[in-house]
């Protein structure tokens, strides 16, 4: 059929979660694992204010990572990552902006 009723195929990678994902190679792969791999495939990033190795962190779902400072709570965004925050607050409205301004700031 339409693929409206495939099975849902147990995650190759963390072998718990249940999905209808594939990873690039064909493989069923978990939203959770998915983010998890691209997190660890993106390079580690020093906090410019104290030297501190930036820990990663998923928002929007796991559309975006940013890299946070663990000791002065600093935020990181590479060019692409600012970019896909301002798509989505033009697209969402302020409220989007605004949530996501306290979620960085409390994260």
């Amino acid at each position: 059929m339409f693929g409206l009723f495939k099975s849902k195929e147990t995650c190759q990678n963390c072998g718990e979660n249940r999905t209808r994902r594939k990873d690039e190679s064909g493989n069923p792969i978990c939203s959770d694992c998915e983010i998890e791999l691209r997190m660890q495939g993106e390079e580690v990033r020093n906090c410019p204010v104290d030297g501190m190795a930036m820990k990663k962190e998923p928002i929007l779902d796991g559309v975006i990572i940013i890299d946070r400072c663990p000791k002065c709570s600093g935020v990181w965004l590479d060019h692409e990552e600012l970019e896909s925050i301002q798509e989505a607050a033009e697209d969402d409205g302020s409220n989007f902006a605004t949530g996501l301004a306290v979620g960085i700031a409390i994260g």
